[in-house]
């Protein structure tokens, strides 16, 4: 077409050559594709999440329970050493005792630590901050509403993903 040349009526001025908008749309796909995959992989990892933390959580109650009773040994060692007459022990008795009275609290700091790390995390309520309730707790959501509910977040109204470039009307 030049400048001032004749045209008819219905005759196409200009032809938009589509492979840019068809690749922008394939490029998209593929974005959500991924997405996806990165969203079955972190469900994935929650469900083995769900599965171990809970007897984490009780090993390392275990293990406080054992420290604990450590303590009370130290502690009982600790107070009859210096309970002693001088002449019944000896001051590396007394230190022993001492030392293994503070490895044995020390012991009891590091199970309290693997107990709050083991603790199931606050899960969001998806308003605005969090609900207090945690995975493993009471309120527990289950994964059939844990899905409902990440998929309501995921599509439009129309059950669609957002902004996805396909042919349905």
């Amino acid at each position: 077409m030049t400048d001032n040349e004749f045209v008819h009526q219905g005759q196409a001025l200009i032809h938009i050559d589509p492979r840019q908008y068809q690749n922008d749309r394939d490029s998209a796909q593929g974005a959500l594709d991924m997405a996806q995959h990165q969203l079955d992989g972190q469900k994935f990892g929650a469900e083995i999440a769900r599965k171990n933390f809970p007897a984490l959580l009780k090993q390392a109650q275990a293990q406080l329970a054992s420290a604990q009773a450590v303590e009370i040994k130290a502690q009982a060692d600790d107070r009859r050493q210096r309970s002693l007459p001088k002449a019944a022990t000896t001051q590396q008795e007394i230190d022993a005792a001492a030392a293994a009275l503070r490895q044995a609290q020390a012991e009891v700091l590091q199970a309290e630590a693997q107990i709050a790390q083991a603790e199931p995390v606050p899960q969001p309520n998806w308003a605005g901050g969090y609900s207090g309730r945690s995975a493993q707790g009471p309120g527990r959501a289950s994964p059939s509403q844990a899905r409902s509910g990440a998929l309501e977040l995921l599509l439009d109204g129309r059950g669609r993903a957002p902004g996805r470039l396909d042919h349905q009307a």
